[in-house]
């Protein structure tokens, strides 16, 4: 199973779906069936409930996608998620790392393959040995999950929807360990990016064989050549912030 509790403002990605597949002599089928945990129903406690899952149902890779950020606890900076608050879910509540550490116990989340925090700044301190300023240490030290994914920095909402797609995919379709799915998603990003750098390179071509010289051709060239490279130089900061850790990292 995937637990999932998306943003509290209503943003439309990966919820919660139960996966299993089906063999018939020939053919393999993999089939997903979404269940929607979103709006004011993703408050604390049911995120923390979800994370743990129940004696019966545990589950096997749990995803958060919403808004993160960092608050000053004394003189340390600490990351937290913005999910909706118990008492009026009308407005949103910050969920800091101790508040998943002191409501879980050793190895409760030992069920999941990966816990996947699409938050800017989820992976903030991410190697403290710290339990109360990240969240990796209650996840994976305390909890037991196997691996960690999540954001170092700000992350733009597409290029997070477009990693995740293409994460899920290499991971629950194609079936590849979790380290593997991870940097096949992050290179797929990257050639997606070289694209981008080679279209703007074809318009440059095109311009100069329509032969626009003089300052018209050199300003439209200087303008292409500095988007290329923004792009780029965009792009792998955004990757660069999107971060994976397993328990053995801690090791």
């Amino acid at each position: 199973t995937v637990h999932s509790v998306p943003s509290p403002f209503d943003a439309n990605t990966y919820i919660y779906f139960e996966y299993y597949k089906v063999s018939d002599d020939m053919n393999q089928y993999t089939i997903y069936t979404l269940h929607r945990l979103e709006g004011k129903q993703a408050t604390l406690t049911r995120f923390l409930k979800e994370l743990k899952g129940t004696d019966i149902s545990k589950p096997k890779y749990f995803h958060f996608a919403g808004h993160g950020g960092t608050t000053k606890d004394g003189t340390v900076t600490v990351p937290y998620l913005a999910v909706r608050d118990d008492n009026n879910p009308d407005k949103y509540t910050q969920l800091a790392p101790r508040k998943i550490y002191e409501n879980i116990r050793s190895n409760d989340l030992e069920s999941i393959r990966v816990v996947y925090f699409a938050a800017c700044y989820s992976l903030t301190n991410m190697h403290s040995n710290n339990y109360y300023d990240n969240f990796v240490m209650p996840i994976l030290n305390r909890g037991g999950a196997n691996a960690m994914i999540g954001f170092t920095g700000e992350v733009d909402s597409f290029v997070a929807y477009v990693f995740a797609d293409k994460f899920y995919n290499h991971l629950l379709v194609k079936e590849e360990y979790i380290t593997e799915a991870y940097e096949n998603a992050k290179n797929e990003l990257k050639d997606s990016t070289k694209l981008t750098s080679a279209a703007l390179g074809v318009l440059g071509v095109i311009i100069r064989l329509l032969r626009l010289t003089g300052w018209t051709g050199i300003v439209i060239n200087m303008v292409l050549f500095v988007a290329s490279f923004v792009s780029s130089l965009w792009f792998s900061n955004q990757l660069s912030n999107i971060r994976l850790i397993t328990k053995s990292d801690l090791n």
